[in-house]
């Protein structure tokens, strides 16, 4: 008896729930399906340090924002950056962190750019993740300072576009 009523109880929470829908606005973590708009190069923003400037206190590095010792390979060019972004926003996570980017660029809301520019620096730092399979192993932040300066802008309010004309 007890079951039957588990039965009928189950039933009745799966008949409650919405039916999937079909719709997509553009928004990508685990789909592209739709968008109206493609990840490329050109949505990218500067990062706002050079990559392969050589650190004059620590062989092997290259400098970074604030002279922060950065991998010389940091940032990657703006094609490697966003075709991984790309592979990233298709699964929904970068490394570990979940991850949505709206590619529909006529959306220039500080949530919908706040949420593009937390992928950006959540793919930067899970940069190599594909290669390595390590969590976090990417760039720094210091090796991308634009980006945290977008994300510090749009946190206080400020109108930043990001991949808008």
């Amino acid at each position: 008896m007890k079951f039957a009523i588990f039965l009928t109880c189950l039933a009745a929470t799966a008949l409650a729930l919405p039916a999937p829908s079909n719709s997509n606005n553009g928004t990508s973590g685990g789909s592209n399906n739709g968008s109206n708009g493609a990840i490329t190069a050109s949505i990218i923003p500067d990062f706002g340090v050079t990559a392969g400037i050589q650190s004059a206190d620590q062989s092997g590095s290259c400098v970074g924002v604030d002279n922060k010792n950065i991998p010389c390979e940091c940032p990657p060019s703006k094609e490697a950056f966003a075709q991984t972004l790309s592979t990233f926003v298709s699964r929904g996570v970068a490394g570990a962190s979940a991850i949505e980017f709206s590619t529909n660029f006529t959306d220039q809301s500080a949530v919908t750019n706040l949420a593009r520019v937390n992928a950006m620096i959540n793919t930067l730092q899970n940069f190599n993740f594909d290669k390595t399979g390590r969590t976090g192993d990417g760039c720094p932040a210091v090796s991308a300072p634009n980006l945290g300066t977008i994300r510090t802008q749009l946190l206080n309010g400020q109108n930043v576009q990001i991949g808008g004309k």
